[in-house]
């Protein structure tokens, strides 16, 4: 997991989550923003746990 946070800018939140899968050649990128003025600490409280959605949405769409 490789996650990389920008500048500060206020009332902007961001973050990019990449993924990468054991024996491959992949990587998973998993880009989450928000307006920060109306989400405020809730964005980065739930980003890792969205980024996970993001991820297990990948594996079981590759799956098929």
């Amino acid at each position: 997991m490789w996650r990389v946070s920008h500048p500060y800018v206020q009332g902007i939140a961001l973050r990019l989550i990449c993924w990468f899968p054991d024996d491959e050649d992949t990587v998973v990128v998993a880009l989450l923003a928000g307006d920060k003025a109306n989400m405020g600490d809730v964005f980065y409280e739930s980003v890792g746990t969205r980024a996970d959605q993001v991820i297990d949405r990948w594996l079981r769409e590759r799956e098929k």
